[in-house]
């Protein structure tokens, strides 16, 4: 059983004293503080269509994922290799998807109807890769734009951090 020392608790003391008179303790961002540590894990980002072609670019720098949401705005064709090809637009930007029906089917997408997709993006062939498609909840839909501004502000202090290392 642990018994409270009454002399080691004051000589703890004594030696927090110390060490915080000789060096000043400063609170570091998250962004910096994950830089330093070379923190190389998987960020799935909220973004609109614009913002994930953007955002794309640093898929070097960091693991990305992407969850967009957006209408679907075409018919849903069949490819090769068990792939499912559509169309997502979200207001003016629109972006080519692929979805492989691997070890699951494509739920039913309805035209016209808000889909939440999550993927990589393919700059260089201009075409969202899909991991995870289904219809969007209206809660998703309503609270999905400050999804958006949260991780475009995160995004835009971890590009500007890892530009100053």
């Amino acid at each position: 059983m642990f018994r409270h020392n009454p002399h080691q608790q004051k000589v703890d003391e004594k030696k927090a004293d110390h060490t915080q008179g000789d060096k000043m303790i400063q609170k570091a961002p998250p962004y910096q503080i994950r830089l330093k540590e070379k923190d190389n894990s998987l960020r799935i980002l909220s973004a609109v269509i614009e913002s994930m072609k953007h955002w794309s670019q640093y898929t070097n720098k960091a693991p990305l994922l992407f969850e967009v949401l957006g209408i679907l705005d075409s018919a849903v064709t069949p490819g090769l290799y068990g792939a499912k090809t559509f169309l997502l637009r979200d207001g003016k930007e629109s972006v080519s998807c692929i979805f492989y029906e691997i070890d699951r089917e494509l739920p039913r997408l309805i035209r016209g109807r808000a889909h939440r997709c999550v993927g990589n993006y393919d700059a260089s062939r201009k075409l969202f890769r899909c991991v995870s498609v289904r219809p969007a909840s209206v809660p998703e839909q309503q609270t999905f734009q400050d999804f958006v501004r949260i991780a475009d502000v995160e995004m835009g202090e971890y590009v500007k951090a890892s530009n100053e290392v």
